[in-house]
């Protein structure tokens, strides 16, 4: 499914944890939304966004899929 170098993917992997714990508190930091709730479903959805371009054309459907998942 992921087409990527084991570097890459190392890489892609520290990304994405990075993003999932850290998305609350930036989300606070965009202007506008300090006072307002935190939406855990766009670190899901950034964090699913991340993998994109090393997904395989095949699974690219499934990814958007599970992605539109996580804006509503």
């Amino acid at each position: 499914v992921v087409q990527a170098r084991e570097e890459d993917t190392r890489v892609l992997a520290l990304q994405m944890v990075f993003a999932t714990t850290c998305w609350l508190t930036f989300e606070r930091l965009i202007p506008g939304r300090a006072d307002a709730e935190t939406d855990p479903g766009l670190a899901a959805f950034y964090t699913l966004s991340l993998i994109a371009p090393y997904v395989s054309r095949e699974s690219r459907g499934y990814l958007d899929f599970l992605r539109s998942k996580y804006l509503s």
